[in-house]
């Protein structure tokens, strides 16, 4: 029988070792990496379209925006088909209240706010008709901006709310919600109008209100002509620094300037831009537009502002 010399069986054990480490590499490198479990797979593919779909709806919605937008300030009239990317506003200031920094206005009648004092559902019983609106993206958003005597509400539509605003058979719904906010807010300024989603300018103005006729000019000044495309109130001739047309206390010296005006003076000049006034000489005042022209609002604005002389230099 042949016998392995003695030093010859730990040649022997390091061969076998070294060829099952060699054998155990190759199958590796031929062997194809484990792919990822199908499920996960599947929920990372249907969130990454979820998401891709909803970025390319705001930015459909964007574009579409701006440009209605640009054609509104070229006097266009706009309908139904032209709501995507828009939200309709109110806003209004009133006295501040001694708790209106702990608790915000009173506005159960009309809103069921679903998270705090922020988002809201519509449910005011006198417009069923936009209560009974639904839908993932169709609320109602509220912003408070108490200061030490004014504070300012806004109250933004979005969603299924907004088609009415662009209808003129419905629009009427709007104008009356906004009068019955102001009363209950106790507003000295209200406006109704309506912007893009993602921008800051106000296009569409239909309604403002005020306690004196030059009140309500001051609303229509401040919400259309210092938040127009190119804003062409003059800061600097109503005594105000940087910033103040984003603050409550910019009503002031805008309604004092406007009080300059009586209430003809202000009925001629709203109605060379299809203007109307309504309310007793000296009391609560409301100025609506249709949208028939969508630039009329800011044109009065103008007008208005001219007439004051609280344009800018590069609106005169």
């Amino acid at each position: 029988m042949f016998t392995l010399p003695f030093w010859a069986t730990p040649a022997v054990i390091l061969v076998v070792i070294l060829a099952g480490l060699w054998l155990s590499e190759r199958s590796s490198a031929n062997s194809p990496s484990p792919s990822p479990s199908p499920t996960v797979s599947a929920s990372v593919s249907a969130v990454s379209a979820a998401d891709s779909y909803e970025l390319e709806r705001q930015q459909r919605a964007l574009r579409v925006c701006g440009e209605t937008a640009q054609r509104i300030t070229r006097g266009a009239t706009v309908g139904e088909a032209d709501v995507e990317g828009w939200v309709v506003e109110f806003s209004a200031v009133s006295p501040t209240s001694p708790n209106a920094q702990v608790s915000a206005p009173d506005l159960a009648p009309f809103l069921r706010f679903l998270d705090g004092k922020t988002r809201a559902r519509f449910v005011w019983s006198e417009a069923p008709e936009l209560a009974k609106l639904d839908g993932p993206t169709t609320f109602v958003e509220v912003r408070h901006a108490p200061s030490p005597a004014l504070t300012r509400t806004t109250l933004t539509f979005f969603g299924r709310y907004v088609s009415p605003y662009f209808i003129e058979e419905q629009r009427p719904t709007f104008m009356r919600l906004a009068a019955a906010l102001a009363d209950q807010l106790g507003a000295t300024h209200a406006g109704l109008y309506a912007r893009c989603e993602r921008g800051a300018s106000h296009h569409l103005g239909t309604w403002f209100r005020g306690e004196t006729p030059g009140a309500a000019v001051a609303a229509l000044l401040v919400w259309m002509g210092a938040h127009a495309v190119v804003p062409f109130l003059d800061e600097a001739s109503l005594g105000g620094d940087a910033g103040l047309f984003e603050s409550a206390v910019a009503f002031t010296p805008v309604a004092e300037r406007a009080s300059r005006l009586d209430r003809a003076g202000i009925a001629h000049i709203i109605g060379e831009h299809g203007g109307m006034i309504a309310g007793k000489p000296a009391g609560v005042t409301t100025l609506s537009f249709s949208f028939r022209d969508g630039n009329r609002a800011t044109r009065a604005s103008l007008a208005l502002a001219r007439a004051l002389g609280v344009a800018s230099a590069s609106a005169q």
